[in-house]
């Protein structure tokens, strides 16, 4: 099992699974992975074989894993697969054109539909790739969907997303509000790739205007390490957006405020209100603590170079304009002669 591998087009990672369970995506990746360049043939699996490509642990009955696998395709078969092809049009299919399960036989037959049989077979770009081995290991579904999205960019190793398209990917209710996604989605990708890939989560907030309530959540950026490629040449890197990396360096500030409170508490907790929002501990702001204060200035400095980086790196590929003078450039661009941008009013880019 440790040789398998899950290859297919990164079209299929646009379609979110719905309803899946944590082993209906087990099964699924490991039937894709035997058909993988088989073209439209059929393919035959005795049960215990699919057991062990899925990693199935529990005891089940011939009857049982049968229901079980015949799960898996009626939820293929509700999807309703789509994507568009060069002209634009929207195409639905189903992915599998056969799809026998037999509880006598102990056996499950399975053939691609022909019409898009690419989404599996000749691959040699724009493919996702995996061991199933690693992804049949995770317990919770949405690190599943998680992992299979971030392998589409395992050589830059970031996976930015918003939020929209992160609920829909990964079929989480509509009903969750940020708190319950952070709870129930992310807590537990955090906890089973954050090991496995060295992944960390980036949120990313619209700031509103001042007086207009807190910054809204409108997506993600996972940064996680890339794998290299041998013989290959490395891909471009690519850079986490600067909103995200201005908000990482507050919070660095705030943590390091964080611990010079501690020392100034008799019981040696730090608190939440020992820190004002921007950054500055209230102890420290009258009695000058040297402790603080070069921490201050080691986060501001970090928060400043990091930040000086970014705009370098945006005026060199926008002809050396900064993002207030695109902005402004665009709109004149597109208002009408007697309208201009109101003075002293800046818009806000993320």
């Amino acid at each position: 099992m440790s040789d398998e591998i899950v290859k297919y087009s990164n079209q299929f990672n646009n379609q979110a699974l719905r309803k899946f369970t944590a082993l209906d995506l087990d099964l699924l990746m490991a039937i894709a992975s035997r058909v993988r360049d088989k073209g439209t043939d059929e393919v035959a699996f005795t049960f215990e074989e699919l057991k062990r490509l899925a990693g199935l642990q529990r005891n089940m009955t011939n009857d049982e894993f049968a229901k079980q696998i015949a799960n898996v395709n009626r939820r293929l078969l509700a999807l309703n697969f789509e994507f568009q092809n060069e002209e634009h049009d929207i195409i639905q299919f189903a992915l599998f054109a056969g799809f026998v399960t037999s509880p006598t036989k102990r056996t499950l037959t399975v053939s691609v539909n022909s019409r898009f049989s690419f989404l599996l077979n000749d691959l040699t770009s724009q493919f996702t790739r995996f061991e199933l081995a690693e992804f049949t290991a995770l317990r919770s579904s949405y690190a599943k969907e998680c992992y299979r999205r971030l392998k589409q960019y395992r050589q830059t190793g970031v996976w930015k997303v918003s939020l929209e398209d992160f609920r829909r990917l990964l079929d989480v209710p509509k009903s969750y509000r940020p708190s319950e996604i952070n709870k129930y989605v992310l807590k537990p990708i955090e906890e089973e790739l954050g090991p496995l890939l060295n992944l960390k989560v980036h949120r990313k907030y619209l700031k509103k205007k001042p007086g207009r309530g807190r910054a809204s959540l409108v997506g993600f950026e996972f940064e996680f390490d890339p794998e290299k490629v041998p013989g290959g040449a490395p891909a471009p890197r690519v850079e986490l957006s600067g909103s995200v990396v201005t908000d990482e360096a507050r919070k660095s500030l705030r943590a390091g405020c964080r611990l010079a409170a501690v020392s100034h508490r008799p019981d040696g907790q730090g608190r939440e209100d020992d820190v004002r929002g921007d950054g500055m501990h209230r102890r420290c702001e009258t009695d000058g603590d040297d402790r603080h204060q070069q921490i201050k200035i080691e986060r501001g400095e970090l928060a400043a170079e990091r930040a000086r980086a970014e705009l370098d790196a945006y005026k060199a590929a926008h002809d050396g304009l900064t993002p207030f003078e695109v902005a402004r450039r665009s709109h004149d661009s597109q208002a009408m002669p007697d309208d201009r941008m109101e003075p002293g009013i800046e818009p806000t880019l993320f």
